[in-house]
């Protein structure tokens, strides 16, 4: 799992040195006002790909995502949060495919917990993470003041 903290964006291709497709030039099928399915492709291993923007109104937030490094990546294959991780993401997917009621409010909490749990895999494993205000969080004496 990637996470791009400041929207510097990103590319996806299949292998080095194939041109990757722009994403506004892809063709998309508008599953609701606010999220869309594109599929692009021509017959290689399928790969899923969600992406999603995150807004955070808290100043103290905005102090964080500031700190962030430019790509947060956790290992959800081989980390001890592998089977939650999955399965929140097939969720999100089942959601956003059916669209029933409440699915987009299920999404959006889902999201949140993603980019939380990002969040605290950077400050855990990070040792830039561990100085600063940051670390002082991280003490029990301190973060709990």
């Amino acid at each position: 799992m990637h996470q791009v903290p400041h929207g510097e964006g990103h590319r996806l291709f299949s292998e080095p040195g194939v041109p990757a497709a722009k994403l506004f030039d892809l063709p998309r099928e508008q599953i609701s006002e606010r999220y869309e399915l594109l599929r692009y492709g021509q017959g290689g291993a399928t790969t899923s790909l969600i992406c999603g923007t995150v807004r955070f109104d808290h100043p103290a937030a905005h102090q964080l995502v500031r700190l962030l490094p430019k790509l947060i990546c956790i290992e959800a294959w081989q980390s001890p949060q592998m089977e939650w991780i999955q399965n929140t993401l097939r969720l999100m997917a089942t959601e956003a495919r059916a669209m029933r009621p409440g699915g987009e409010t299920i999404i959006t909490r889902l999201a949140d917990i993603l980019v939380i749990q990002a969040i605290r895999s950077w400050l855990a494993e990070d040792p830039l993470a561990q100085t600063g205000w940051l670390g002082a969080l991280q003490d029990k004496q301190v973060g709990y003041a």
